[in-house]
């Protein structure tokens, strides 16, 4: 993180802090066996040598910290929350996140802010994108609908890439036996590119479904949490032939064990497997270097209270 952000980010926290009600603060050791989700050809460049040298490894340990503050008033609540991740190794991969949210009864409104986030390499060029997003969800006791829209800003090398992504949400929440809880998140995304294509630039326009079913345990000392998830992504194009008729398929899955030690204090221990499987009918040598899988190991302290 560069000195003015520090300082700055700093200043923030401490103004806010005076006037906060409650804070909710994160610390993670995270540790991600391929950070730059390298395809398993890729993995053997990598070992051979054969890879970008501005890679450290395909690995890494990871500490992230987070600190959210809430606001109470009597018509709306407002939180402020910012995460930083740091990577030992690969420390270009570092980047801070901000989040803003405002609800008023059952209506939550949410603002992103992701700044110049470290990608990888292409063509020996770093790629790097600023993202924003803006939420709308309201909620309807088992059910949560919203509406979100994500705007990428690519660097100047690979600013085709700029895109504009809008996607609904359905949720469905439903305890059985207060003792169990099951959740599922369907989302349908459609992304249009911002900038207008030159000849033989790529087009990345696409119609993506998912779905997410989560699985709750609640126990007195602690939970038991089982997330399986799928996406499906189609590419639109009727010109490139990198992404024609391209279907990426993203399957994940996670655990997660909560301890509860006192009400304001927990420990969560957790795993994410991450695959994915792409399709490329007019390019099949690409999908060698799409395809990837990744597992992720983290410990997380959450402590909260009020201020």
């Amino acid at each position: 993180m560069k000195k003015e952000n520090f300082k700055s980010l700093i200043i923030f926290l401490l103004i806010n802090l005076i006037f906060a009600n409650s804070f909710e603060f994160q610390q993670v050791f995270i540790y991600d066996d391929n950070i730059f989700k390298f395809s398993q050809k890729d993995l053997d460049l990598f070992l051979k040598g054969e890879k970008d040298k501005d890679y450290k490894t395909a690995d890494d340990l990871i500490t992230a910290f987070g600190l959210k503050l809430n606001f109470y008033k009597t018509a709306f609540s407002l939180s402020l929350q910012t995460e930083y991740k740091g990577f030992l190794q690969n420390r270009k991969k570092s980047y801070q996140e901000y989040q803003t949210s405002i609800k008023f009864s059952k209506i939550n409104l949410i603002y992103s802010f992701l700044p110049n986030y470290y990608l990888r390499n292409f063509y020996q060029k770093p790629c790097i994108y600023t993202e924003h997003s803006i939420s709308l969800k309201i909620d309807l006791e088992n059910f949560l609908i919203g509406i979100k829209n994500e705007i990428d800003l690519y660097n100047e090398d690979f600013k085709y890439y700029n895109a504009n992504s809008f996607s609904t949400i359905l949720k469905y929440k439903k305890d059985i036996k207060i003792n169990y809880q099951i959740i599922n998140n369907l989302t349908l995304t459609r992304n249009w590119l911002i900038n207008k294509l030159k000849e033989k630039e790529p087009d990345i326009s696409y119609f993506q479904i998912g779905n997410e079913i989560k699985i709750r345990r609640r126990g007195e000392i602690f939970d038991l949490i089982l997330i399986f998830g799928i996406k499906r992504r189609d590419y639109l194009t009727k010109i490139d032939l990198t992404h024609k008729n391209r279907i990426d398929y993203l399957y994940s899955l996670s655990f997660q064990i909560p301890i509860k030690f006192k009400r304001t204090l927990s420990i969560i221990f957790g795993y994410n497997f991450e695959k994915r499987i792409c399709q490329i009918p007019y390019k099949e040598e690409f999908e060698d270097i799409k395809n990837y899988q990744k597992n992720i190991i983290f410990l997380k302290l959450v402590k909260g209270g009020k201020l």
